[in-house]
């Protein structure tokens, strides 16, 4: 059923770790984004005038007490942390990046450092207690991390031609595995030259995960 009943424009809808709210992004005519919080019966704004990257767009803590996002509003592209109540916003990288995603367990924040909104770069983890910053990867061809536990990332590598395949990263032993090859539109894997891709891990809970390909199907692996 319909949950917002407005003429703005309202995107990328995150669940809340209950499943009783959504967080979303609302957009104003003064070119700014907000975050909204909604239960299908009240909103309240989260942030106002955040100018949020809406590529990366917001997305809860596992305990629901924190929404992160990015902004450029320090004039550069980085990571941000606010409470669900709207109190304590503040950036959680010193540097710039995006496409961030939550640990498990709420205590790291994986991310792609990159300039670009939706460009790929290399794979970082921020301990939020720490303020550790560690660089996972020394290609700068990875986009959009997910986590499938807490010690294991699933992230697109992109290759030559925009093609692009899941890749998983063990944390602690720092092996990678290619998932999935890159194929031709007859379906023969192997030239990723006209390719298509695959692209936005997701992960389903349980070590599983769904991503997209671009000629418009979904997997789960």
């Amino acid at each position: 059923s319909r949950l917002t009943f407005n003429k703005e424009d309202d995107r990328y809808p995150s669940i809340s770790p209950t499943g009783r709210e959504i967080a979303l992004s609302r957009g104003r005519p003064n070119g700014n984004w907000d975050i909204i919080v909604s239960d299908g019966y009240n909103e309240r704004t989260v942030l106002k005038g955040s100018q949020i990257n809406l590529t990366s767009s917001q997305a809860w803590s596992p305990d629901g007490k924190r929404i992160m996002y990015t902004s450029n509003k320090d004039g550069v592209l980085s990571v941000y942390v606010i409470n669900s109540d709207g109190s304590k916003p503040r950036r959680v990288i010193e540097d710039y990046g995006g496409q961030a995603a939550w640990s498990p367990d709420g205590k790291r924040i994986a991310y792609i450092k990159t300039l670009e909104t939706a460009g790929n770069g290399e794979l970082r983890i921020i301990d939020l207690e720490t303020k550790k910053d560690r660089q996972i990867t020394d290609a700068d061809n990875y986009a959009h991390p997910a986590w499938i536990g807490n010690e294991e990332i699933v992230v697109t590598e992109v290759l030559p031609y925009t093609a692009g395949c899941i890749t998983t990263i063990n944390l602690i032993t720092g092996e990678k595995e290619r998932i999935t090859e890159p194929y031709d539109s007859n379906g023969t894997p192997g030239d990723p030259h006209g390719c298509f891709a695959d692209w936005f891990p997701h992960p389903l809970g349980k070590g599983e995960f769904v991503f997209s390909r671009w000629d418009g199907d979904y997997f789960a692996l």
